[in-house]
């Protein structure tokens, strides 16, 4: 019977240690240091605690011991060790569970020797909020302390690639805001690094630097003349009619000059001629219905009378007729979700009431401003789209800024990595960008690469 009590006491115990997984391990170790004499000298009693536990470390040894190496921690966990005024060092292996905002204040403790951490925790987790600005507190201390030599240019692709590949120390502490500056040194240091070419999503590495070539990097301009709050198509049809060369003739004729007319008719925006069967200033479609040509400002009848469009009108079309959309495609439409999470709070349906009883007498539900968005997104793209045909000297003529086209770099994680930390990302990489001549100069966040154009990847051998 004694030996039966002691056989269930057994498999208790076992059960418990496969639940805590080496719970609370803590422990002493004799810490030494060699003098200039060489003799060993003895400076303290350092205080180790080791956690194993996967759902996380709350223990209260985490306030005092001076090197942690835990699994996982639990809020209240990461709320004691950042109270900890004797941490010497810390090694978690999981913070996804985790506030990464709070996280970023062991960054000094968490980046050396993880490219991940050193990257997830520096950058924004959405480009708007990296735009204009210098960055996250994390990420300037980051440039600050580990690329100093980048300090000046914290907007720069190359600079964010610098402060993480040295935050986790792989690259002897060169830094650089210049993309071919980093190219060279990974090139001249073949012993750590090495090129593994032009290869596809599948085959890449979590920290594989990725080099763009100035060819295929031509989006950024383009991205700037659409930035520009008075350009819209119209502008760029007339501009390419200024343009006396054969590139500006040849996209001119791709693109059709989108909803204008040549006497006869017009060409819709997808490309479909329609001839006019009365006067030039519209058209009667296969029903029979009229349909008058439309301007910015209004639109002309069966008997060419123009009709002014008005404030109410003006609001309206702009959701439903691309002719009649305010400069710049959309950009002043106002989104309901503000903060762009997926999900309209109480708060932003609030917001979105007021903005429009400010403007009108009735509120549109939000299907209104979806329609207004696709048709946003349809316009920029067809914009994109005509943009991407002209060559450099075009571009620069019809933006009117000097056009320095450059080599791009940016550090690949992974959409499976970054998930962890933002569930409803898209993004596979960190990037920064210098742009400044088009206002989309901005620090480093979490963007996506579509693996298209001129490029090829360098890899730390030490991964």
């Amino acid at each position: 019977m004694k030996f039966g009590k002691y056989i269930a006491l057994g498999v208790l115990l076992a059960i418990f240690s496969q639940n805590t997984l080496n719970v609370n391990a803590f422990d002493t170790q004799d810490n030494f240091t060699i003098g200039e004499d060489g003799v060993k000298q003895d400076i303290t009693k350092t205080h180790v605690f080791r956690d194993g536990r996967l759902y996380g470390s709350n223990a209260e040894e985490l306030k005092y011991a001076r090197h942690i190496y835990v699994n996982a921690l639990t809020e209240k966990g990461l709320d004691y060790v950042l109270s900890n005024k004797n941490l010497v060092s810390i090694k978690i292996n999981d913070i996804s569970n985790l506030d990464v905002e709070k996280v970023t204040g062991l960054y000094p403790y968490l980046c050396d020797g993880n490219i991940e951490y050193s990257a997830i925790l520096l950058a924004y987790e959405h480009i708007k909020d990296s735009i204009g600005n210098d960055g996250t507190d994390t990420y300037i201390y980051a440039v600050d302390t580990y690329a100093p030599d980048s300090a000046e240019y914290y907007r720069s692709c190359a600079t964010t690639v610098s402060a993480i590949l040295n935050a986790a120390g792989y690259m002897d502490d060169y830094s650089s805001p210049a993309v071919a500056d980093l190219v060279h040194y990974f090139e001249k240091n073949r012993d750590d690094w090495k090129c593994v070419g032009r290869i596809g999503a599948s085959e890449m590495q979590e920290g594989d630097v990725i080099f763009i070539d100035r060819r295929s990097h031509k989006s950024d301009y383009i991205k700037g003349i659409l930035s520009d709050p008075d350009f819209d198509l119209e502008q760029l049809v007339a501009e390419l009619e200024n343009l006396d060369n054969d590139n500006a003739k040849q996209v001119l004729d791709e693109t059709l000059d989108f909803g204008s007319d040549d006497g006869d008719g017009y060409f819709d925006e997808a490309g479909n001629f329609h001839m006019f069967d009365t006067e030039e200033f519209g058209y009667y479609d296969p029903d029979g219905n009229w349909c008058g040509y439309e301007t910015p400002e209004g639109w002309f009848d069966y008997d060419c009378t123009f009709h002014e469009f008005t404030e109410e009108e003006l609001r309206e079309r702009a959701g439903t007729s691309r002719l009649a959309a305010p400069k710049g495609g959309y950009s002043n439409v106002f989104d309901p979700d503000q903060n762009g999470d997926g999900v309209i709070d109480d708060a932003e349906a609030a917001a979105w009431s007021d903005y429009w009883l400010s403007v009108s007498d009735e509120v549109p539900d939000y299907s209104y401003y979806e329609t207004w968005k696709q048709e946003a997104d349809e316009y920029k793209e067809k914009l994109n789209d005509t943009l991407d045909k002209l060559d450099a000297s075009n571009l620069q003529k019809i933006n009117g800024k000097e056009i320095k086209i450059h080599d791009h770099i940016i550090l690949w994680l992974g959409n499976d990595v970054i998930t962890k930390y933002y569930p409803d990302s898209t993004g596979n990489i960190i990037s920064g960008s210098y742009c400044d001549i088009y206002s989309r100069a901005r620090s480093a966040a979490v963007s996506s690469f579509n693996f298209s154009g001129d490029y090829k990847i360098y890899r730390y051998k030490g991964f």
